[in-house]
């Protein structure tokens, strides 16, 4: 019985994970025909030898941590609006959701307009800030560049994220709120004692899976800035692309997959470590 569940994940996962670290110790090139020439671990000292590699894995962080708590903070914001009783509320929920529904790529075209210098409509928002007196580089500009990209993914992820959260609310038992009111809780002491113990789960494996799904998010900053200006903004998802695809540097490209995988298997590791010392405190 567990024989095709065996063969479908060696097939679809085993096989493929192999083949990238085989790749990863070797000179392999993309378009050349001759065998892959075994180089051992070089690869991977050019990579701790590369000053724009260890800027890209701080991008990489920075993006996954800012984008992280801008989501959470947003989406928990919401799912508790959300979660109240008030006239419209299914139809909120539907619109709320659109911009996870909207495909991706589209959704990029639509905010390089937006962000363009001589007519986007985020010039707009700009002059209301105190300082600004001029258009700025929205995708040219470093600091600007990461305004933009993080301002899109949370635009994009949050409302999605939203609607899990309001769906663990849900399912918080009402007479705890009852209870504690009759005993003279404060909205404060409700969110503290009930809600946030009751969605903390669900907190902790959506942290989990943004900060993952930033380690690998693509279109959203290569068709914005393609990481530019220089490396500036790449993350390694973009780096392994423009190395092994547009360089034709597979085993190159290869090891920094290789390092990805690593970085995300560390984090996985780390949030089921702290959620067991956790859940054992509380026992």
């Amino acid at each position: 019985m567990a024989l095709p569940v065996a063969v479908y994940l060696l097939l679809v996962f085993a096989y493929p994970i192999a083949q990238e670290i085989y790749l990863s110790f070797t000179r392999a090139r993309l378009l050349e025909r001759t065998p892959p020439v075994w180089v051992g671990l070089d690869n991977y000292l050019s990579l701790a030898e590369s000053a724009k590699f260890w800027l890209v894995i701080g991008n990489t962080l920075l993006y996954a941590v800012a984008a992280n708590a801008i989501i959470i903070v947003l989406a928990l914001g919401l799912a508790l609006l959300l979660n109240q009783a008030f006239h419209g509320r299914k139809v909120a929920r539907v619109v709320t959701s659109l911009p996870w529904a909207f495909p991706e790529v589209a959704a990029v075209l639509v905010w390089s307009w937006m962000y363009n210098k001589d007519f986007g409509v985020m010039n707009v928002f700009a002059g209301w800030v105190p300082g600004i007196s001029e258009n700025p580089n929205w995708l040219l500009d470093p600091w600007t560049a990461w305004f933009s990209i993080v301002l899109m993914t949370v635009w994009k992820i949050f409302p999605f994220f939203s609607l899990i959260i309001l769906t663990a609310l849900q399912l918080i038992d009402k007479e705890l709120y009852a209870a504690a009111k009759i005993d003279g809780a404060g909205s404060l002491q409700l969110f503290r004692h009930i809600t946030l113990p009751g969605i903390a789960p669900t907190l902790g494996i959506m942290t989990l899976l943004i900060t993952i799904w930033g380690f690998r998010r693509f279109p959203i900053i290569y068709l914005l800035t393609g990481g530019g200006p220089g490396v500036r903004t790449a993350t390694l998802v973009v780096l392994t692309y423009i190395t092994a695809i547009r360089s034709l540097n597979i085993g190159l490209g290869a090891a920094m997959a290789i390092v990805g995988l690593i970085l995300s298997l560390l984090i996985t590791v780390l949030y089921v470590f702290v959620t067991r010392r956790l859940g054992q405190a509380q026992i």
